[in-house]
């Protein structure tokens, strides 16, 4: 029997409140120096890391990962926690980014400028709270929907594998427009990254595409 669906919730939503609660904190917005490549691998690891933590959790699969589609399960799993991390970040980025335009709207002096500039909506309130409810909304579906996946592609069940081989192709066709996109010249990490996920992501929709077996397909007739 499958744990309550709550316990997934409160995974998914534990960082998301820990990043809010901090962002509220009076600290300057940046620090005084910029960070060099040693502070950025660290962050790096340690965001892959809690992506990994998060995402075995809310999948709830083990390591090493028994039966169903292993590569795919593990990669549904990664990006699910990696959605909570990611989303996480960015709604503490709106939300420290927020009372600090509200103050240079209101000409106040504020500790610090906003974390996020994004052309015209720069300095206007409004675009940080359009930014949170968006990353509420849109990360929360996207683990739901990574979640459930993950722990589709880690059973026998055929229905529940081709479900899983649909997201594992939507995923795909990102990952081929992040291709093209580098293709084009486009060389920030988000494309970068999104595009080296193309190999792993055509492998794990190939071993997660339910192949008729006697274990998946079994023969209704009985045997003389």
């Amino acid at each position: 029997m499958r744990r309550p669906p709550r316990r997934a919730i409160a995974l998914a939503t534990g960082p998301l409140l820990l990043a809010t609660g901090c962002a509220h904190r009076g600290t300057a917005a940046g620090p005084t120096t910029p960070p060099g490549a040693g502070t950025w691998v660290l962050v790096w690891v340690a965001a892959a890391l809690a992506a990994t933590v998060l995402g075995a959790l809310l999948a709830q699969v083990r390591f090493p990962i028994v039966g169903g589609a292993p590569l795919a399960t593990g990669v549904l799993a990664l990006h699910a926690g990696a959605t909570v991390v990611g989303g996480s970040v960015l709604a503490g980025l709106a939300v420290r980014s927020w009372p600090l335009a509200d103050a240079k709207a209101a000409g106040t002096p504020a500790s610090g400028t906003t974390l996020l500039r994004v052309s015209v909506t720069d300095g206007d309130p409004r675009f940080f709270t359009l930014m949170l409810v968006v990353v509420l909304a849109v990360g929360g579906s996207l683990t739901l929907l990574l979640t459930v996946a993950a722990r589709f592609a880690n059973g026998d069940d055929r229905a529940e594998r081709v479900a899983a081989c649909a997201v594992l192709a939507l995923e795909l066709g990102a990952a081929a427009y992040a291709v093209a996109r580098v293709v084009q010249g486009q060389r920030t990490w988000p494309y970068v990254l999104a595009a080296a996920h193309l190999p792993v992501l055509a492998v794990a929709l190939a071993t997660c595409w339910p192949h008729r077996s006697r274990a998946m397909d079994p023969d209704p007739r009985p045997s003389a």
